[in-house]
């Protein structure tokens, strides 16, 4: 059994960014209790103890402490850019599955990650995203 380390990705074993302790999702502002780590092949996660958790929003939006309207120079910033707001389906994982080694695993969609390629974390294989199948 592989031991994790806080901060590094379970599935690629990159070094995450530390987020803040809060998420922008439709024009609001999710304030939680613990830190956010984000690996931009697979998603956000959260620490819990002794390993590393995929963050659902939907499961854990009433783990919010605070929720606030974003304020307008923020929501400016999206309108003005090429990235679209966050909605709640986007921090929802998606299952995949490797068309090579039939393994399946869990991670935020592609898309929403930005990513024109999938990296399969137990072969290691780097596939267009129309090439691993959503389960």
């Amino acid at each position: 059994m592989m031991r994790e380390t806080e901060g590094c990705c379970p599935r690629c074993g990159i070094r995450m960014q530390d987020y803040a302790k809060n998420l922008i999702c439709d024009h609001k502002r999710y304030n939680f209790p613990y830190r956010f780590y984000f690996c931009h092949r697979h998603g956000i996660y959260v620490w819990r103890g002794k390993k590393h958790e995929l963050f659902d929003l939907s499961k854990r939006i009433n783990q919010a402490i605070s929720i606030e309207p974003l304020e307008l120079e923020v929501i400016k910033r999206f309108t003005d850019s090429d990235s679209h707001m966050p909605t709640l389906s986007d921090y929802k994982p998606v299952r995949l599955k490797c068309p090579y080694c039939k393994n399946v695993w869990k991670q935020y969609d592609s898309e929403f990650l930005h990513l024109d390629r999938i990296f399969c974390p137990f072969c290691g294989t780097e596939k267009p995203r129309e090439g691993i199948g959503k389960k």
